[in-house]
């Protein structure tokens, strides 16, 4: 069955460009993006090697990027590793990324629990429960959390 305005492969490749020329996408979701269009499995992998040859797609520029996003979002490295797995991104490039980033993950975890803090009681222990559960959600490690909730709780108690 053939799909309504099946693009051939200079098409997919104008396509790719524009797509590419918006923001960074990983190979497989432009694979994704690309296959919505052409019926050709072999067309959508010669333009994304030919994207790749000319430099406008790479998996480690993507990478970079995305995993900066996330920083932004005060994410942790949990969700971000699996972030990216979902994108298709390959393990090992997932691992130099996180071993190359210089994050404190302990105080990226206290700054992306401070707003949610503010409105808890962490003396409170479904508070804190509350907080432990949205942190671990954000992609956070049990140690990475346990601290968080003892420096949120010493601000409280302080102020």
């Amino acid at each position: 069955m053939t799909k309504a305005n099946t693009l051939n492969q200079g098409d997919l490749r104008r396509l790719a460009v524009d797509l590419l020329s918006r923001r960074e996408y990983s190979a497989k979701t432009l694979q994704q993006k690309l296959s919505e269009r052409s019926d050709s499995f072999e067309d959508v992998q010669n333009v994304i090697s030919y994207m790749q040859e000319l430099g406008y797609q790479s998996d480690e520029r993507f990478t970079r990027v995305f995993f900066n996003s996330r920083i932004i979002k005060k994410l942790g490295p949990y969700r971000i590793q699996r972030e990216l797995k979902e994108k298709g991104i390959d393990k090992h490039l997932i691992n130099t990324q996180l071993d190359e980033a210089e994050i404190d993950w302990f105080e990226l975890a206290v700054n992306s629990g401070a707003y949610k803090s503010k409105q808890l009681d962490l003396n409170d222990f479904s508070a804190r429960q509350k907080l432990y559960r949205y942190l671990v959600y954000r992609g956070f490690s049990q140690d990475h959390v346990q601290y968080a909730l003892d420096q949120l709780k010493n601000l409280q108690n302080d102020a």
